[in-house]
């Protein structure tokens, strides 16, 4: 169990399956429970950018996912050389 506190003063908590969206101010607080949790904590900046979603995939365009079922089908998809190159 998580509670989460919206920046209005407001508490909600935060069960198995659920998820929390938090804005600027907004604060969460974890507290153990009996036994072994999970959890997924995840932060970024809101995209404008368009998105498409087949299955796993999430890309901009319908294209773009066109070609990573492709890519996936024909095994090109998460090959990782000692020559690949970090960006």
């Amino acid at each position: 169990m998580f509670q989460a506190r919206r920046s209005s003063g407001t508490r909600r908590e935060v069960r198995d399956g659920q998820l929390a969206l938090l804005g600027p101010g907004d604060a969460v607080r974890f507290r153990g429970a009996p036994g072994a949790g999970r959890l997924l904590l995840l932060a970024g900046v809101r995209s404008s950018k368009p998105v498409a979603r087949y299955g796993p995939f999430v890309m901009n365009t319908q294209q773009e996912i066109m070609q990573a079922v492709r890519d996936y089908q024909s095994g090109r998809m998460g090959e990782i050389t000692r020559t690949a190159e970090v960006l």
